[in-house]
C-alpha cells in the first residue's frame, strides 16, 4: 500500500511541475533560514562551554560607586581573593588567575627585526590547565608553563612568528612599557595550543608565567611581587574559581560580602577613598558573561539574549510561512484533483486513505525541501559566517540537540504544511464532485485570505523593524566622533613611544601637505569598561563641591580635528601659553554646574596632578581657567547617557592615542609614509594602527551582526511570500480564465483586469498592515528602550514597508495577472 501513496504522489509531483517546484523552492529556504538561525543560536547559547567544568566555574568582579553615584564596573580582582576563597571554603577546589594588560606587547622571534603586537597576551598561573580550556597539541599541559621564561604559543600565533617552521624550542624576546619596565624579556616557546574558538571570553594567542616578571615588574619601593600577586586591595588580576558540584552560589555570595566588610575594615585608607560610596563583589558564572549587560567582561561588545529570543521568533515566523505556502497553493491546486478524489472515494476509498495519501505527498515534499535545504546550507555557510563573525562548519549540524531539533522541524513542518490541505481535500462530497459541481466554500476562501494576509503581515512585520535597527545602527556609527572616522587612522602612543617624541613625529608627517590633521588624545570611542577616565575637579567661583568628571588628555587641535562644535567661548590655540592649563567643557558639565555656557567662560578651576589611573597628586594642584564649551557628543556607547566631559590640553602619562586623518584614496601609500617616519623616529617602537570607523564598528559588533541577520532574514522571509503569492495569482488567474474572458467580451479593458486582479491581493495588505504595523512600531520600541540614544519612530517607517511590500505584490502578482488579461476571449470561452 505504501508502495502505491508514493508512486501516485511522484506521479502528481510530475504532473504539477511548476506547483511542485514554487513548494520545494519556498519549503526549502524557510528550512535553509531556520537552520541557520538554530545554528547561530546554538554557537551562542554554547559561549565559553569549552571550559572544563563550566557550570562550576565562576569569574570575579567589582562595583565601585562614589559619593557623586558614579559607577565604575570593574572585571579585574586584587590578586589575593582567589587564594583566600579557596583556603576558606571547601566548595572551592581549583583557582585561577592571569594578569590584564591592558596595552600591547611587543613580540619578535631573537634574531628577527619583524616586531608583532598583541594585546592578546596572557601572564598566567602554571596550572592553567585545570580550570581553563587548553587544548595542547604540542608540549605537556603539566609541565609546559612550570618554568618563569616559558612561553605557549596557538597555532596562529606560531605562523605569525616562526611561519612553517616548527616553534617549539624558539626563543622570543618580549617587551612591554610598563610589565616589563620596557625591558626585553628572553623565553623560549614549550607549547603550543589550538586556536581558541570564537564563542569564548577565554581567548587568547600567547600564555606566560606571570612569576617570570619577578625581575622586571616595578612594585614600588616598599613593593614585592609576592605582595602583588596576594595584595586584598588592589591589582589588575582576571580571576576565576571552579567549585564541586552543587556548591551554593548564595553561600558563595554571602563570603565574598563578608570577605569585602573585613578587607574595608582592616584597611582605613580605602575607606577614606570609599567615603560616601561603596563597593560590591560580582561573581558570575562563566557560562553567563557573554550576556552580561551588567559588566563588561571582555575587550568587545557583549551578547544580548533578547536578541536571540527575537531571532528564535524569526526563524518561527520564516517557517510558519513557508508552511502557509504550502497550504494554500495545495488547497488552491485541489480543485484540479477533485474528480480524482470523487472517483477514488467513489471505487471504496476510505478519508483515513485518502488523508494518507495526502499526507505522504507532503511529507515526501518536505524531505525533498529539507535536502535542498541542506544544498542551501552548504552554499551559503562562508557567507553566514562572514555576517554573524561565527567561524561554524556544517559538521556542526551533527550533534544531538541539533539532530534532534531538525528532526522535530521535519514533522512540524510536514504536518502543519500537509494537515490542513489532506483533510480539507478528503472531505469533497463525491456525488457533486463527480457531477463537476464542486466550488470552494466561503470558510475554505476565508481561511485562504486568512493565511495569505498573515503572510503580509510577517513580511510588513519584519521589514519595518530591519527599517528601525538598520537606522539605528546608522546613528551609532554616526557619533561625532565618528565622523570621518573611515579616514582617520589611531595610532598606539602611549608606553614604549616617548612623549617628548611627539611633537617632532607630528612635524615630520605634517610635512606632507596632504597630511595636516595629526592630534592626540585618550583612546576612541570609550568602551564602557575601557579604563577610567575620571579625574577630580574643583570650581571655586562656582561652588565648594568636587566634581569626579571624565576627561579626554587631548592635544590643542583635537577639537577641530574630530569636529566638535562650539557652543560659548573658543577652542585651544596653538602658542597660546595660557591654554596649556585651560579646559574645555561640554553643555552636560555646565548644566552640573547651575550656570550656562557664556556664564561658565573665564571662570576658574583646580585639579590635581595625574600621575596614572586612579593615582592623584594634590600637592601639585594645577589652576586654570573655562575657555570654551562644546555641545554634547557620545563618547562611549549609545547604551549610556552622556556624562560631564571636560577636555584638557595636557597628555595622558599611560593613555595616548595618536589620530592622522588621511586623504581618500591614497591610504595605502600614506600609511607607508607614516609607517616610514614612525621608524625614523621611534626606533625599536612597534606600530600599532587601526582606523576609528573599526572601532566603532567593534564597540557595536553584536548590533552591527544583529542589523546584517535581520536585513537578509527579512529578505528571505519577503522572498517566501513572494513564491507564495506568484503560485497563489497563477492559481487565481487559471480558475478565472472564464470570468477573464467574458469581462473583456463585454468591453473590459487589459488595465481594468489587472486592476480587478491586484486590488484583491492590495486590499487584503491593507488590512495586513493596520495589524503589523502597530505590531512592528511597538516590538521596535521595545528595542530602542535599551539604547539611551535612539532613532523617533516617524509615520514614514510603517509608509516605507508598507509601499515596499506593495510593490513587491505588484510585480509579483502583476506579472501572471498581465499574462491572464491578455489573453484572448475567444479562447478564454472555449475553456473546457
Amino acid at each position: 500500500m505504501f508502495r502505491n501513496y508514493l508512486i501516485l504522489a511522484l506521479r502528481t509531483f510530475s504532473k504539477q511541475k511548476l506547483h511542485t517546484a514554487i513548494n520545494i523552492m519556498g519549503l526549502s529556504v524557510g528550512l535553509a533560514s531556520a537552520i541557520l538561525i538554530f545554528l547561530y543560536i546554538h554557537s551562542e547559547l554554547r559561549y565559553d562551554s569549552v571550559f572544563p567544568k563550566p557550570e562550576q566555574t565562576y569569574r570575579l568582579g567589582i562595583r565601585i560607586r562614589d559619593a557623586q553615584g558614579n559607577v565604575n564596573v570593574d572585571p579585574t580582582m586584587p590578586g589575593g581573593w582567589s587564594k583566600r576563597m579557596k583556603a576558606d571554603l571547601e566548595e572551592v577546589v581549583e583557582d585561577f588567575k592571569h594578569l590584564w594588560i591592558g596595552y600591547p606587547t611587543s613580540v619578535r622571534e631573537r634574531d628577527s627585526e619583524n616586531i608583532l603586537l598583541t594585546e592578546e597576551l596572557y601572564w598566567v598561573e602554571a596550572d592553567i590547565h585545570k580550570v581553563m580550556y587548553f587544548p595542547m597539541i604540542k608540549g605537556n599541559p603539566e609541565t609546559a608553563l612550570q618554568d618563569p621564561n616559558s612561553l605557549v604559543v596557538t597555532e596562529t600565533a606560531a605562523r605569525e612568528l616562526f611561519g612553517d617552521n616548527d616553534p617549539m624550542g624558539k626563543e622570543v624576546l618580549l617587551k612591554h612599557p610598563y610589565i616589563t619596565g620596557n625591558s626585553e624579556m628572553l623565553v623560549t616557546v614549550t607549547g603550543v595550543v589550538r586556536d581558541y574558538p570564537e564563542n569564548t571570553s577565554f581567548r587568547s594567542k600567547y600564555f606566560l608565567n606571570y612569576y617570570g616578571l619577578k625581575p622586571y615588574f616595578n612594585f614600588g619601593p616598599n613593593g614585592s611581587f609576592e605582595q602583588f600577586e596576594d595584595n586584598m586591595t588592589g591589582g589588575p588580576w582576571v580571576m576565576y574559581i571552579q567549585t564541586t558540584e552543587g556548591a551554593s552560589e548564595e553561600k558563595l555570595r554571602q563570603y565574598l560580602t563578608d570577605l569585602k566588610d573585613e578587607v574595608l575594615a582592616e584597611n582605613p585608607q580605602v575607606r577614606e577613598q570609599l567615603a560616601g560610596g561603596s563597593v560590591d563583589i560580582i561573581l558570575r558564572n562563566v557560562k553567563d558573561i557573554h550576556f552580561d549587560k551588567d559588566v563588561q567582561w571582555v575587550n568587545e561588545g557583549s551578547g544580548d539574549i533578547l536578541y536571540i529570543y527575537i531571532f528564535a521568533g524569526v526563524a518561527v515566523l520564516i517557517i510558519v510561512v513557508a508552511c502557509i505556502n504550502y497550504m494554500n497553493l495545495a488547497t488552491a491546486r485541489s480543485a484540479r484533483r477533485s474528480k480524482e478524489i470523487g472517483l477514488r472515494k467513489s471505487l471504496g476509498s476510505l478519508r483515513g486513505q485518502l488523508v494518507m495519501q495526502f499526507m505522504i505527498e507532503s511529507f515526501l515534499m518536505v524531505f525533498a525541501a529539507f535536502l535542498a535545504s541542506l544544498l542551501l546550507v552548504v552554499i551559503f555557510l562562508p557567507i553566514f559566517n562572514g555576517i554573524t563573525g561565527k567561524a561554524i562548519v556544517f559538521a556542526d549540524l551533527w550533534n544531538p540537540q541539533l539532530i534532534t531539533m531538525m528532526v522535530l522541524l521535519l514533522l512540524f513542518v510536514g504536518l502543519a504544511s500537509g494537515a490542513y490541505p489532506a483533510f480539507f481535500v478528503s472531505g469533497f462530497n463525491t456525488i457533486l464532485v463527480l457531477k463537476g459541481r464542486f466550488s470552494f466554500t466561503k470558510g475554505s476562501r476565508a481561511l485562504r485570505t486568512a493565511l495569505t494576509g498573515f503572510q503580509f503581515a510577517v513580511a510588513l512585520f519584519l521589514l519595518i523593524l530591519t527599517i528601525v535597527v538598520v537606522r539605528q545602527m546608522d546613528l551609532l556609527q554616526g557619533s561625532r566622533l565618528n565622523a570621518g572616522g573611515d579616514q582617520i587612522i589611531s595610532i598606539r602612543h602611549g608606553g614604549s613611544a616617548d612623549m617628548s617624541r611627539y611633537q617632532a613625529f607630528k612635524n615630520v608627517v605634517m610635512q606632507d601637505p596632504e597630511l595636516q590633521q595629526v592630534t592626540l588624545c585618550n583612546h576612541l570611542p570609550r568602551l564602557d569598561y575601557f579604563g577610567p577616565l575620571q579625574t577630580p575637579y574643583k570650581f571655586p567661583e562656582v561652588n565648594e563641591e568636587e566634581y569626579n568628571w571624565n576627561t579626554f588628555n587631548v592635544d590643542y587641535d583635537f577639537p577641530s580635528t574630530f569636529g566638535l562644535e562650539l557652543m560659548a567661548g573658543r577652542f585651544f590655540e596653538l602658542g597660546n601659553v595660557s591654554d596649556s592649563t585651560s579646559i574645555i567643557l561640554n553643555e552636560t558639565a555646565v548644566r552640573s554646574l547651575g550656570t550656562t555656557p557664556e556664564e561658565i567662560i573665564g571662570t576658574t578651576m583646580s585639579a590635581p596632578h595625574v600621575n596614572g589611573y586612579y593615582d592623584y597628586n594634590y600637592e601639585r594642584l594645577r589652576n586654570g581657567r573655562v575657555i570654551g564649551v562644546v555641545k554634547d557628543f557620545p563618547y562611549k556607547s549609545a547604551y549610556q547617557a552622556i556624562e560631564p566631559l571636560v577636555i584638557d590640553p595636557t597628555p595622558h602619562t599611560i593613555d595616548r592615542i595618536l589620530y592622522i586623518k588621511l586623504p581618500k584614496g591614497k591610504f595605502q601609500e600614506k600609511i607607508a609614509l607614516i609607517e616610514q617616519k614612525w621608524k625614523e623616529v621611534y626606533p625599536g617602537v612597534g606600530l600599532d594602527y587601526w582606523f576609528v570607523s573599526d572601532e566603532f564598528g567593534r564597540m557595536y559588533k553584536a548590533e552591527r551582526r544583529i542589523a546584517a541577520l535581520s536585513r537578509n532574514f527579512a529578505g528571505l522571509a519577503i522572498f517566501i511570500t513572494c513564491i507564495g503569492l506568484f503560485g497563489l495569482a497563477s492559481f487565481i488567474c487559471e480558475q478565472r480564465t472564464k470570468e477573464i474572458g467574458i469581462r473583456k467580451a463585454l468591453g473590459a479593458t487589459n488595465g481594468q483586469i489587472l486592476g480587478l486582479l491586484l486590488m484583491m491581493f492590495l486590499k487584503l495588505l491593507l488590512f495586513s498592515a493596520m495589524v503589523a504595523v502597530p505590531l512592528a512600531y511597538f516590538t521596535s520600541g521595545k528595542l530602542l528602550e535599551t539604547f539611551v540614544y535612539r532613532v523617533p519612530l516617524n509615520p514614514d517607517t510603517g509608509l516605507i514597508g508598507v509601499a515596499v511590500i506593495a510593490l513587491l505584490t505588484v510585480f509579483t502578482v502583476g506579472y501572471e495577472s498581465l499574462k491572464a488579461s491578455m489573453v484572448n476571449p475567444v479562447n478564454s470561452l472555449r475553456y473546457e
